[in-house]
């Protein structure tokens, strides 16, 4: 069973780094690769798995196991401040509070239970805060979705480089 992390999340990537690591109260929960290129995440677990979220288009990615289809993303609104994520284990809105503080809400429609803030100066931190267990792979999918929001907009093309 895939981690479903409760309380905080932090998301932080190094200054001019690739590098990813998504931490809770336990500990690493996961890291991420970036391709810049090619708009592709790699992410690996601490049990060995590894997912790759994938440009599916315009304003919309997957997050992908193998071949398994584990969620999906697609921006709901031209300024990219609506997003639906959706996979086996759940369907959420992500939805800015503030683009210019860099605040979000993350749950179902109408009744979100998470705050999603990104980093006052930097693209390169993110918080996710719920008192509910949260899918590690809706945290995936919010962090392409907020952290990277021109990546999440754009296609991608070929496999990630190396």
């Amino acid at each position: 069973m895939i981690a479903q992390p409760i309380g905080t999340v932090t998301i932080a990537s190094p200054w001019f780094s690739r590098i990813w690591r998504f931490r809770d109260t336990s500990g690493t929960i996961a890291q991420a690769t970036r391709s810049v290129a090619r708009r592709m995440s790699r992410i690996e677990l601490p049990d060995g798995r590894i997912w790759m979220v994938i440009p599916d288009g315009w304003g919309r990615f997957t997050l992908m196991e193998g071949r398994q289809v584990l969620g999906r993303a697609e921006r709901q609104d031209i300024l990219g401040r609506h997003w639906q994520l959706q996979g086996d284990r759940f369907s959420y809105q992500l939805e800015s509070e503030s683009m210019v503080r860099r605040r979000w809400t993350l749950g179902p429609i109408g009744s979100p239970f998470a705050e999603v803030r990104g980093g006052r100066l930097s693209f390169n931190k993110m918080v996710v805060e719920s008192g509910l267990p949260i899918p590690t792979e809706a945290i995936v999918l919010a962090w392409q979705a907020v952290v990277r929001p021109w990546e999440a907009a754009a296609t991608g093309v070929g496999p990630l480089d190396e």
